[in-house]
């Protein structure tokens, strides 16, 4: 997650693109998640 922040430019960073990015990797691993639980 930091790696990802860190190799962006700090203005492109705002705290709604952090909340976004999060939410979006929050999402991505539920996801992968329920789909294992379905496979398996």
């Amino acid at each position: 997650m930091d790696k990802i922040l860190n190799a962006l430019p700090k203005e492109e960073i705002t705290e709604k693109f952090k909340f976004e990015l999060e939410s979006a990797l929050i999402h991505c691993c539920i996801y992968r998640s329920l789909n294992l639980e379905t496979i398996s």
